[in-house]
């Protein structure tokens, strides 16, 4: 069995319209017909001036398009409104909310990729979501939901991931213990986690790095460890293998035989891509397991 009584766990830091119809009356007094006789040449030619007269008015009203013709002032109603400027700081991509970059000093949508974000969307800063004080970074508070800066001096990036619990193990005098499967994270591109185990009972036992996150790569090493310092290298292991989309790739595995009342200390190292601390708001994860196999 794996035991840790020899370790003593350590405490962290319009419609359109329409055209009205206008019809003579029907009653024409005798006077009033007497008086319209014309000639019959006379007026076809009344109904000749009529009609290029109406023609000459359409003319005027119609553009060179066919279209009804409108005046300047609605033209220049009918432009399209400017574009809203973006307002939201950044320096990085992930001081922006997602779909959205960092461009020239501001939150901007990604141009041609994807369905675009609506309007003000990335003028909003990003939030974290929270339900306890852990959810949040140091110098953080969870007030009505959501990671806030509060207090004097507190972080500016509040929207990012909170360290684990185990951040005190960056160097192996100040390792953490091992008594069941720990999730690390790390929290810079030089980052290193060191961990102690016990472990009681002889076998072939494997240590290794899995449930990666995206973009996470781990490097694994195992050393022998006699609760005072750190003894000679055992076993070493960067990346598993297997297809690329897989993240648990790039985990580390190491099976050593083990004998009764051995004791180990297992580096973890960051081999993950620096970029990810400027793009994505999560930091690089993983999960330390031990087994007998």
């Amino acid at each position: 069995m794996i035991d840790q009584s020899l370790f003593t766990p350590r405490t962290r830091a319009s419609s359109p319209a329409r055209l009205g119809v206008l019809s003579l009356p029907m009653a024409l007094s005798l006077g009033v017909l007497a008086s319209a006789c014309v000639s019959e040449t006379e007026y076809e030619d009344s109904l000749a001036i009529g009609a290029s007269s109406s023609a000459d008015d359409e003319d005027e009203l119609t553009s060179e398009s066919g279209e009804p013709a409108m005046d300047y002032d609605e033209a220049e109603s009918l432009e399209a409104p400017a574009d809203p400027v973006a307002s939201q700081s950044c320096t990085q991509n992930n001081d922006c909310r997602t779909s959205c970059l960092c461009l020239a000093g501001t939150c901007q949508p990604n141009p041609g990729v994807g369905p675009q974000p609506p309007a003000g969307y990335c003028d909003e800063p990003p939030v974290r979501t929270c339900s306890a004080q852990s959810d949040c970074r140091p110098g953080c508070i969870c007030g009505l939901g959501e990671c806030r800066a509060g207090g004097v001096g507190s972080a500016p990036d509040c929207h990012l991931a909170p360290t684990d619990e185990y951040e005190y193990d960056d160097v192996w005098s100040h390792h953490s213990n091992y008594f069941e499967p720990q999730q690390h994270n790390f929290i810079s591109a030089s980052d290193r986690d060191w961990t102690a185990v016990y472990i009681s009972s002889p076998g072939l036992v494997r240590f290794q790095t899995r449930q990666l996150s995206h973009g996470t790569d781990t490097e694994l090493k195992v050393y022998a460890y006699d609760g005072i310092s750190r003894g000679a290298l055992l076993g070493s292991n960067n990346d598993v293998g297997g297809p690329w989309f897989w993240p648990d790739s790039r985990s580390s595995r190491v099976d050593l035989n083990v004998g009764a009342g051995s004791a180990f200390l297992i580096e973890v190292i960051n081999r993950s891509s620096p970029s990810i601390y400027t793009t994505s708001p999560e930091l690089p994860r993983y999960t330390l397991e031990l087994s007998y196999l």
